[in-house]
């Protein structure tokens, strides 16, 4: 009799982590579906441009609905019972809904404030231009890096490349 049962138990949590994966599945259809109707405009080469191109606060009030939703559901989801493919979509939407929610951020803040002019010597010169600066770094290089560790990768480089210099 408590074989049956231990065969039933383990049918029952096979079943369940089937029925999670099946739900993580339709999520992520769901997120690329959501996301793709956000239409959001490609990343800018010129920082420029991209503040230029950012939407109206409805639009982005929008997109924060989206993204808070998407982190919201994306915790009710065991990553440990995820298939591999599964856990790289796992980390793909944490990474992206992460990203964008900084950037909505910084967007509604520049609605708020938004210049005459932007000013064209450097992200910096901008209106929470070290926020924008910070963004943008995790949002071409990694989430990992900051501005300080990219400035002093910089000065390790030009030592480096002095030495090679000399050398030569």
């Amino acid at each position: 009799m408590k074989v049956f049962f231990v065969a039933v138990d383990a049918f029952m949590l096979t079943f369940s982590v089937a029925n999670a994966q099946q739900k993580f599945d339709d999520f992520s259809k769901d997120f690329v579906t959501g996301y793709q109707s956000l239409q959001l405009p490609d990343l800018e080469l010129r920082y420029v441009s991209g503040l230029q191109h950012i939407s109206s606060h409805d639009s982005i009030k929008r997109q924060q609905d989206f993204f808070t939703s998407i982190k919201s559901k994306l915790s009710s989801y065991k990553k440990e019972e995820l298939t591999p493919s599964q856990k790289l979509d796992y980390s793909l939407i944490s990474y992206e809904t992460g990203l964008n929610l900084q950037r909505i951020a910084l967007e509604l803040q520049w609605v708020k404030d938004r210049p005459a002019k932007i000013p064209d010597g450097g992200i910096i010169t901008v209106p929470n231009g070290k926020a924008w600066y910070a963004y943008l770094l995790k949002r071409w290089v990694n989430d990992e890096v900051t501005p300080d560790q990219i400035y002093q990768f910089g000065l390790t480089e030009v030592e480096r490349v002095k030495g090679h210099i000399e050398d030569i």
